[in-house]
């Protein structure tokens, strides 16, 4: 019985609280409970503030996102909640990194924690200051270190991939450095943050290669959505981190007092539930300033219509066709092709808000150019599903018998008949250019990125009081008996 009770006084035990992937979101963003509490952070605060054992809190990146309310804050928001904690370590996310410099180096400076970048440099080649490569936690006279690695594509995890500021290096590199410099410093158990974009697809496979290249991993936290539960890979564990403000995961691990080896990790997804957990006083303080201020932000009066927008009415599509027509008059071009699936939401009122432009239009396209020759354009919009798309500056024919597919006769300029040498230039969003239909840019002599965005060209034409014409017919169609 001593001996067992000695044994038992060797192991300790502390908690590591794991959060990821806000995205622009301090609170749950699609399901808000009952009695005006949203959970996320103010809820989460309480739960953490119940741990008895020894604890920490990280977190994965992705504070900002493409959303309205992402792109207001800049993760601003996400930060200062990170900040009431305090966080212990956390790492940047992918759409952190993609931030305008100065946004970016805002939420870098403003943060009470150390923001941990191992395979992180700037496109020169030299290390952002201020970004360390590792941090190390004291729990209990136990040191514990921990790094990052930001993976852009867990099915090619060593390519480098360069960003408009920022580089990422191949990760298992950078990795075994930080490694070996919290081994010499005296931690014993060594945890890495791993954040991918949350756009790329995960490849399990990826875990046993790295691993491979780092031994010396005890814990990998990851916001991979492929990463369910608690796995082990080798003498590695592999954990979720609770995502979107909705779930924390609690990891409780035992450790060897001597060794510092892991001898058992009991990890648990809890749903950050205000009702059960109740909100910090401080925290929902801040959550309802910035309700506020993003409601005043959205409210905004943009602009007055004519008259509103539906998205289709009397066979044409008000909507697209005032895309179209404001698109060409902004680019200045012969020609606009609109997408009919561009616009989401009609304009049901003639008076239209901020609000209802990020709802119209969600999609984060931008402008492309094109020049293209007469016959090259008309090769090009022959290969276009006739129901697919609308346009401005052009008239299409189609004939029809009965019930068969229309078939495109002609293509017409409000100049007269398009003109096979010479040149046009066409506007169209980037939306229309995908991996099913890039004829127009295969057919095009020239053509560039505007790198403005859709949606702010349909602000401007909606501020600007032009009178546009989108209930007039562009698309005819003659049908034989």
């Amino acid at each position: 019985m001593l001996l067992m009770l000695g044994a038992c006084a060797k192991k300790e035990s502390f908690v590591i609280f794991s959060t990821a992937r806000a995205q622009g979101s301090i609170q749950a963003p699609d399901d808000c409970f009952k009695q005006g509490s949203c959970g996320g952070f103010p809820a989460l605060k309480n739960i953490y503030g119940r741990e008895t054992l020894p604890k920490l809190i990280v977190d994965l990146g992705n504070w900002s996102a493409d959303t309205p309310a992402g792109r207001l804050t800049k993760g601003s928001d996400v930060l200062e909640m990170m900040n009431a904690f305090p966080y212990s370590a956390a790492a940047p996310g992918i759409t952190d990194i993609n931030l305008p410099a100065k946004d970016f180096d805002r939420l870098a400076d403003n943060a009470k924690f150390p923001l941990i970048a191992t395979n992180l440099y700037l496109r020169n080649g030299q290390r952002q200051p201020g970004l360390p490569q590792y941090h190390i936690i004291d729990i209990n006279g136990h040191k514990i270190g921990f790094f990052s690695v930001l993976l852009a594509n867990p099915e090619s995890p060593e390519r480098q991939k360069n960003y408009a500021r920022f580089r990422l290096e191949k990760g298992s590199f950078d990795a075994n450095l930080a490694i070996n410099a919290m081994k010499k410093e005296g931690a014993k158990i060594i945890v890495m943050l791993l954040s991918i974009d949350p756009k790329a697809k995960s490849d399990k496979g990826y875990y046993k290669k790295f691993l491979s290249q780092a031994k010396r991993t005890s814990l990998i936290i990851t916001d991979d959505p492929e990463v369910k539960k608690t796995f082990r890979s080798g003498n590695t564990w592999i954990i979720p981190a609770g995502k979107g403000n909705k779930k924390v995961e609690r990891t409780e691990i035992s450790f060897s007092r001597e060794s510092g080896k892991i001898s058992s990790i009991n990890s648990k997804t809890i749903d950050i539930d205000p009702l059960r957990y109740k909100e910090d006083q401080e925290l929902h303080n801040i959550a309802v300033r910035y309700q506020i201020s993003e409601k005043k932000h959205f409210s905004k009066k943009i602009g007055t219509l004519r008259s509103p927008l539906p998205l289709k009415a009397s066979g044409m599509y008000p909507m697209a066709n005032f895309s179209a027509d404001c698109i060409r008059r902004w680019a200045r071009t012969n020609a606009s092709l609109m997408p009919l699936s561009e616009p989401a939401s009609p304009f049901s009122s003639t008076t239209v808000r901020l609000q209802d432009l990020y709802s119209s239009f969600p999609k984060d396209s931008s402008i492309v150019f094109v020049k293209i020759r007469g016959e090259n354009l008309i090769d090009s919009i022959r290969q276009l599903p006739k129901d697919s798309f609308t346009v401005s500056g052009l008239k299409l024919y189609y004939a029809a018998e009965g019930n068969k597919t229309a078939k495109m006769e002609k293509i017409e300029s409000d100049a007269g008949p398009i003109k096979p040498e010479k040149i046009y230039h066409v506007s169209v969003p980037d939306s229309m250019i995908t991996a099913e239909n890039t004829s127009l840019l295969a057919n095009a002599a020239e053509f560039a990125n505007s790198k403005r965005p859709t949606r702010e060209v349909i602000r401007w034409c909606i501020s600007s009081k032009y009178a546009f014409t989108p209930f007039t017919e562009r698309i005819f169609i003659k049908r034989g008996k």
